[in-house]
């Protein structure tokens, strides 16, 4: 089975409005042509930022290539040209700015309490990090310090619905960002205004002070801050993929 994503982005003269309303009525399309997963993740009035931008400065980063607004995720029995250009093709009537890669999911926690019907919102929400290689570090030695310890200090800490990291294997669109992996973690919706619940035992100031600081001191050893893309999304499974 492989898996692709693409990351879409919104053009300045396009609105957040027509942008989801169009993604969504593409998405249908796109799960007529059968694939064997289809998931759209989307910066919707379910995750309406409001104050969280104080709550969670991160969210405020972007690199030179974003910001993106929705990412695409196919799931295909073979992901060669021909399969992917129908998909890519109903892609570009939602935005012609986007870029798409082959990717290894390895997926950490399975939202095996998830209960939304096919096509509607699941619970809570998102959180999606584009990330890129420091210059400082080798392909190796960023995966094992993203990989290994940090995977076990994400799951000490965060209570996640759900945990998948997307490891790149090569791009398949043009002129494609030098994104290495893509981290989707999904939280409860109060974690979108309150970071408190995004940690285990975060309600004291001690325990949260705590928890925050291993969490930025360990995701520091292999994010360039500057070149990183997060992106908060409603996430909607148009076909469930079979895991």
């Amino acid at each position: 089975m492989d898996k692709l994503i693409y990351l879409l982005a919104r053009a300045p003269s396009d609105t957040r409005t027509a942008f989801v309303s169009r993604l969504m009525q593409v998405g249908a399309k796109m799960a007529a042509l059968g694939p064997a997963g289809l998931r759209v993740n989307v910066q919707d009035a379910g995750v309406d930022w409001g104050d969280a931008l104080e709550h969670h400065p991160a969210l405020k980063l972007t690199s030179i290539y974003g910001p993106f607004e929705a990412v695409v995720q196919v799931w295909l029995e073979e992901a060669d040209g021909a399969a992917r250009t129908p998909y890519e093709a109903a892609i570009a009537r939602v935005t012609q700015h986007y870029h798409g890669y082959l990717v290894e999911e390895r997926l950490l926690v399975h939202n095996l309490r998830q209960s939304a019907a096919p096509g509607e919102r699941n619970d809570g929400y998102s959180q999606m990090a584009m990330l890129q290689i420091p210059d400082q570090l080798d392909s190796g030695e960023w995966l094992r310090r993203w990989q290994d310890r940090h995977t076990w200090v994400a799951l000490s800490i965060h209570p996640h619905l759900e945990y998948i990291q997307n490891r790149i294997l090569k791009p398949v669109t043009p002129d494609a960002p030098p994104i290495a992996g893509i981290g989707e973690e999904a939280f409860p919706i109060e974690g979108l205004h309150d970071e408190r619940p995004l940690f285990k035992g975060g309600e004291s100031d001690t325990k949260f002070n705590e928890l925050y600081q291993l969490m930025y001191e360990d995701a520091s050893r292999f994010i360039d801050f500057q070149r990183l893309d997060m992106m908060v999304s409603s996430q909607f499974d148009l076909v469930r993929p079979v895991r």
